[in-house]
């Protein structure tokens, strides 16, 4: 595959002074087509929906190229992600904010350092990771060919193996052939014979399937583990109410924010317990809970019991967060993590009342990282309280945001 010239790193920094984005961003292009002049005419000459595909696929080549391409390496993969449309935003920023990643195409990001176990298994979003790989490969000729040749390397592991194909997009090329075809036409090329069903010993390998290319991998990690809060959904837990945070995002945000090992947690408005269950989960050494509900306090209670936790690790009490509090019993707390109200039928415009509850918050429990889920934008009630803003982003439902999530300091 072609390199760039000088490839930069996208997304960009910020342009210099007296510079516009828009003009930084022109100088690259230019210098790309000055030198790929062939290439970009023809990239040029189609229409627009698909010289914006054909732009994508080239810096995604142009990238993979620097950084290992068809020669492969174990100290970078291939990150296949979470693909649910309606939080793929959330998704998006804790992978952007937990891992040094950049995505390729919707569900698959690449990775130019390595990534640990620990690490992946921490990540909600992430589902499976390829190390070493190769490609991007345009034609299934093309992947056959470089199956062969990295096969026939006397390096190349002779075990039983297992192969499957991961299709994010349909490739154009498989109009002609099944997947079955194509699997058939790599696995003939591997060496080794396929691996009886249950077997030990054995090597798995994966294509990925996008809309113009294809890349071939040694699967190195698969999420083995429950995932956080997966078993707080299924199970038959004593107390749950329908507008409880989902499990998944539950424990998306506790990942999103950072939570390490031996940390304290406050949830101001706690509900059912959910963000506390991901909490203890993810090696909170001791959680809070909010709640001016007493039938929420006391479901909380049981549900965190319910899972084998003692009352040593959680402290759930009846609270008005609107109201100035006591900071966990006088505790350090170093993160606050809290879907807020979303109601209108309240006493005080809502507004209001999320504007009290998160002054009151900040001044009662400053210093600690801040995670919000809420119905609005709150932006203006958190600048108004001194928070520090550090990112938004919105759950869509296909048509509108249905709640956002906020991260502060």
């Amino acid at each position: 595959p072609r390199v760039w010239p000088d490839m930069a790193p996208w997304p960009p920094a910020a342009p210099p002074p007296g510079r516009t984005m828009r003009s930084v961003l022109g100088d690259r292009q230019a210098a790309r087509r000055g030198a790929c002049a062939p290439l970009a005419a023809r990239v040029q000459s189609s229409s627009c929906a698909s010289s914006r595909v054909k732009t994508r696929t080239l810096r995604a080549r142009s990238l993979l190229a620097g950084h290992g391409g068809f020669r492969g390496t174990i100290e970078r993969s291939l990150l296949l992600t979470n693909r649910e449309g309606r939080r793929r935003e959330v998704w998006d920023l804790e992978l952007r904010r937990r891992l040094k990643v950049q995505e390729l195409a919707w569900g698959l990001w690449h990775s130019s350092e390595p990534l640990t176990r620990a690490e992946l298994d921490s990540v909600v979003a992430a589902k499976e990771s390829l190390s070493p790989f190769w490609g991007p490969f345009e034609t299934v000729a093309a992947l056959v060919a470089a199956v062969k040749t990295l096969a026939s390397s006397p390096t190349w592991p002779q075990r039983a193996w297992v192969l499957k194909i991961v299709q994010l997009e349909r490739h154009k090329g498989l109009s002609q052939i099944s997947r079955t075809h194509l699997a058939a036409a790599v696995g003939s090329s591997l060496g080794g014979s396929p691996a009886i069903e249950g077997a030990g010993d054995r090597v798995e390998y994966a294509i990925v399937e996008l809309g113009r290319c294809f890349y071939f991998g040694r699967v190195a990690w698969t999420r083995s583990n429950v995932p956080v809060g997966q078993s707080w959904s299924t199970s038959g837990k004593p107390f749950t109410f329908d507008s409880g945070t989902e499990s998944e995002l539950a424990a998306g945000l506790i990942s999103l924010v950072g939570l390490q090992q031996g940390e304290v947690l406050l949830d101001i408005c706690c509900g059912s317990g959910s963000l506390l269950y991901a909490a203890l989960q993810a090696g909170a050494s001791h959680v809070y809970g909010h709640d001016v509900n007493p039938t929420m306090v006391a479901g909380a209670r049981d549900n965190l019991r319910y899972f084998g936790y003692s009352e040593e690790s959680f402290t759930i009490t009846r609270t008005d967060s609107c109201k100035p509090f006591r900071s966990a019993g006088g505790a350090q707390v170093d993160t606050v993590v809290a879907a807020l109200p979303f109601g209108r039928n309240m006493r005080v415009p809502h507004e209001d009342y999320i504007g009290d509850m998160l002054a009151n918050t900040r001044q009662c429990v400053p210093g600690a990282r801040y995670c919000f889920v809420s119905g609005d934008s709150i932006t203006k009630e958190l600048e108004a309280a001194e928070y520090m803003l550090e990112a938004q982003v919105g759950i869509w439902n296909g048509r509108r945001y249905t709640a956002y999530v906020t991260l502060a300091s």
